[in-house]
């Protein structure tokens, strides 16, 4: 691989795309950066067609198991977004227990507002819900890196309309053993989908 190459794949890795959210619509940052990615694998990208939009119903888990609390081990995955940024916003999220079974998910439409902000809510409706089961121990995993590294401290919130979600955030993190770690978007296809249904049900 090219220095160029390594250098576009390290652009398509870093948080500054977490950033424009706020500032750019997702239609545009999305097209720049499959342009980037094609870039790079231009024989990867040839002839593909664009991702079909979640449809009303599509979302297809497992059913839930019962809600037994006291979980040794959660995962808990989310992932939020924002039509038009800002625009009608939702989110959505998925909790699995130790051994891979779906034990609730959830698609809440939250109103006007930024991909950032629903990320941030989406995380909140999860952690609320985590915090019910009451587990020894939750691994959260998202896809907005900024989520995470202004969670672990690595980034500060500069954004005044953010604060206030990342402080009910950490007070709700507070009362919970957790890990926290930033997942690619292709390894939060459920949490995504759920995300994109609470839009799409209440446009």
């Amino acid at each position: 691989m090219s220095e160029r190459d390594r250098i576009i794949e390290d652009l398509l890795a870093h948080p500054v795309w977490d950033e424009l959210a706020d500032t750019h619509s997702s239609g545009a940052i999305g097209e720049v950066r499959k342009l980037l990615a094609i870039a790079v694998t231009p024989a990867k990208h040839k002839g593909a067609s664009p991702a079909p939009k979640a449809k009303k119903g599509s979302v297809k888990l497992p059913p839930a198991t019962d809600r037994v609390t006291g979980a040794p081990r959660l995962l808990l995955q989310t992932d939020g977004g924002s039509a038009g940024n800002p625009g009608p916003s939702g989110g959505g999220g998925i909790l699995v227990d130790p051994k891979g079974h779906l034990v609730e998910s959830f698609s809440v439409y939250f109103g006007e507002g930024t991909n950032n902000e629903a990320e941030y809510r989406a995380l909140i409706e999860g952690l609320e819900r985590a915090i019910a089961l009451a587990p020894e121990k939750l691994d959260i995993r998202i896809d907005s890196e900024l989520l995470v590294k202004q969670i672990q401290g690595k980034y500060k919130v500069r954004k005044e309309h953010l604060r206030p979600l990342y402080e009910r955030t950490m007070k709700l993190l507070a009362r919970l053993d957790y890990t926290i770690a930033h997942v690619p978007r292709a390894q939060n296809a459920d949490a995504d989908a759920l995300a994109t249904q609470a839009i799409e049900e209440n446009r």
